[in-house]
């Protein structure tokens, strides 16, 4: 399983999934609670920089792990995960620059409106979207979504020859009593 957390490769279950995001949210907000309790309890007054400081520390390694995570479950119900997370990545940035560069505009509210609507969509799917689960728009005939099947090995056929056995006093020698003949 850390595998999984830490490479992006594997394919995790929709049970799995939901039980390590709530592990993995937990665990950060565990620390997050420990270093505010900690300031709270030196009377620490420079709040923003802790919590700067805080955000370098653990925020790489949380986003590492959650879209590692987020690649598994993406690749367990048969899509790539590498164009879906660009494109959500790729949103949010656009997002955050267009509502540094224009604070207070319509544009920021439509855009990032746009962007909790794509973000909802992706974690409701990854949630809720079974294994290897296809949305098959170009055949609206059928209704069972498009499964792989998983390779098969060729069989290999074994042969037999027959072999002539050597007969002892004109009966079959019995079993482990090869190499006795005289006897």
């Amino acid at each position: 399983m850390l595998d999984v957390l830490f490479s992006f490769r594997g394919r995790v279950a929709r049970l799995q999934y939901f039980c390590t995001s709530t592990c993995i949210g937990l665990v950060f907000g565990a620390v997050l609670a420990a270093v505010l309790l900690v300031m709270r309890q030196q009377g620490t007054k420079d709040f923003f920089t802790v919590l700067i400081a805080l955000g370098i520390l653990c925020g790489p390694p949380l986003l590492w792990v959650s879209y590692s995570l987020q690649a598994a479950r993406i690749r367990d119900m048969g899509f790539k995960p590498k164009p879906i997370l660009l494109g959500v990545i790729s949103l949010n940035i656009f997002v955050f620059f267009v509502a540094l560069l224009f604070s207070g505009s319509a544009a920021v509210s439509a855009f990032s409106t746009i962007a909790k609507i794509a973000n909802f969509t992706l974690n409701a799917s990854l949630l809720f979207c079974p294994s290897d689960y296809r949305f098959t728009w170009t055949s609206p005939d059928t209704d069972e979504p498009q499964r792989r099947e998983p390779p098969v090995a060729p069989r290999h056929r074994v042969t037999t020859t027959d072999v002539p056995r050597p007969q002892v006093n004109g009966a079959r020698p019995a079993f482990g009593r090869r190499g006795m003949e005289g006897q």
